[in-house]
């Protein structure tokens, strides 16, 4: 899966109205960080690590803006036992759609009702005019 990060978002600055955007889907993640990996919490319990397959960037994605691109996996393990060097972590995810058909979500995670993080996700090429025209409305949105 990819991800794509604007790094001239600055999330400390942003004061968004959540409740004012198109949400498509809205849940609760509990996790546990250990030094080896996440293990969300829930009826299916899964225990996962991070693997990067490739990591780049596009200068002047959009005007002034730079896209960073990770593909990433996060590969399941077996269920170990929980080290005493772990972390309890719950965030809220909002998926955000600029219209029920787009194929571009914009993901904003909440802990404790801050924002932690904003990224994107498509099934569209980053040189799409589809992803561009979805990536520059949420940065209008945002900014």
């Amino acid at each position: 899966m990819k991800i794509y990060y604007i790094p001239e978002i600055n999330i400390n600055n942003l004061d968004i109205d959540i409740d004012s955007l198109n949400i498509y889907k809205k849940n609760i993640q509990k996790i546990i960080i250990t030094p080896y990996g996440r293990i969300k919490v829930g009826k299916n319990e899964k225990k996962e690590k991070l693997i990067v397959k490739d990591s780049y960037q596009i200068n002047n994605f959009l005007q002034k803006y730079t896209l960073l691109v990770n593909d990433i996996n996060w590969s399941k393990t077996p269920n170990g036992n929980i080290t005493n060097e772990n972390y309890y972590l719950e965030k809220t995810v909002y998926d955000i759609k600029i219209s029920e058909n787009s194929n571009t979500i914009m993901v904003i995670e909440y802990i404790d009702k801050k924002i932690h993080d904003i990224f994107f996700k498509s099934k569209n090429d980053p040189e799409t005019i589809f992803f561009k025209n979805d990536i520059s409305s949420f940065i209008k949105m945002l900014i």
